[in-house]
């Protein structure tokens, strides 16, 4: 049912993972400027950097594979 769903969600709005990967990369960076305390490790790693960068080529080629 969902292998159904899913690709008929993302042929809809195409620019959507492309959209949420700039959304985590500019929290990312506004991260950096906000003591965090324990979750400080967040920002060293820059893990929503790469996680953003991932998920925005993802929706990319998802993107041309749909049409």
């Amino acid at each position: 049912m969902w292998l159904t769903r899913v690709p008929a969600f993302f042929a809809r709005y195409k620019g959507l993972p492309i959209l949420a990967g700039i959304g985590l990369i500019a929290l990312g960076f506004a991260l950096q400027f906000v003591p965090l305390g324990p979750l400080n490790w967040l920002t060293e790693t820059n893990l929503l950097l790469y996680l953003g960068a991932a998920v925005g080529l993802l929706g990319v080629l998802l993107a041309d594979a749909l049409g």
